[in-house]
C-alpha cells in the first residue's frame, strides 16, 4: 500500500515509485498506474519491448534458419547479428522505459526506438526484402505460425502502440506551457 498525498508530480526518474495521488487517501501499487497515466503508458511500453526481446533472445537459444543469410539493409552483418542487435535495443529500450516511467525522457526513447525500426522496415521494402518474414516476433512468430503477412501487420500495430505510449508526454509538455502563458 502506498500513501498518496496531494497532486501529481513526478520530477526525478529515481523517485518514480512515489506516486501523489488527488486526495490523502491509501491505494494499491497497480492503481497507481491507473490514476497516473503517463507512468502507465510507460510500463506498458518497457513491458512491450521486454517481451519482444525476451522472444528475439529464445529465438537465438532455439535457433532458427530464418536468421543465417546476409542483411540486405547493413550488407555486412548477418541477419543474426542485426536481429542480435535489434534484441539488445529492445531490452536497453524496455530498461530505460521502466527506468525513467513518468518522465518525458522515456517517451523520447520509445520515439527514438520506433523511428529506427521504422527505418529499417523502409529500407527493407525499399531494397527489395519486403516480401521476406521480418523475424520482428522472435519466437513469438515461430511458434505461433503466424504468416509474413500476419507478422508485418502486427509488427506495425505495436509500433503504433509504442507511439501512441509516448505521446501523452508530448501533451502533458504542451498543457505546461499553455499554463505558463496564461500566467
Amino acid at each position: 500500500m502506498r500513501l498518496c498525498l496531494g497532486p501529481v508530480k513526478m520530477t526525478d526518474p529515481r523517485r518514480a515509485d512515489v506516486i501523489q495521488c488527488t486526495t490523502l487517501q491509501r491505494v494499491e501499487p497497480w492503481l497507481c498506474l491507473i490514476l497516473e497515466p503517463l507512468l502507465g503508458f510507460h510500463v506498458l511500453a518497457a513491458s512491450v519491448l521486454l517481451v519482444f526481446a525476451l522472444s528475439r533472445f529464445a529465438g537465438f537459444a532455439v535457433g532458427g534458419a530464418q536468421y543465417a543469410p546476409p542483411n540486405l539493409v547493413i550488407p555486412y552483418l548477418t541477419d543474426e547479428q542485426v536481429f542480435f542487435v535489434a534484441g539488445l535495443l529492445e531490452l536497453w529500450a524496455a530498461w530505460l522505459c521502466w527506468r525513467w516511467r513518468g518522465n518525458p525522457k522515456a517517451s523520447v526513447m520509445i520515439l527514438f526506438f520506433v523511428s529506427l525500426m521504422v527505418w529499417y522496415r523502409l529500407a527493407q521494402v525499399w531494397l527489395g526484402s519486403g516480401t521476406s518474414r521480418c523475424g520482428c516476433f522472435g519466437l513469438l512468430g515461430t511458434f505461433t505460425g503466424m504468416s509474413v503477412r500476419t507478422e508485418k501487420l502486427l509488427s506495425a500495430v505495436v509500433l503504433v502502440v509504442l507511439v501512441l505510449c509516448a505521446l501523452p508526454a508530448h501533451f502533458e509538455d504542451e498543457k505546461r506551457d499553455l499554463k505558463r502563458e496564461q500566467k
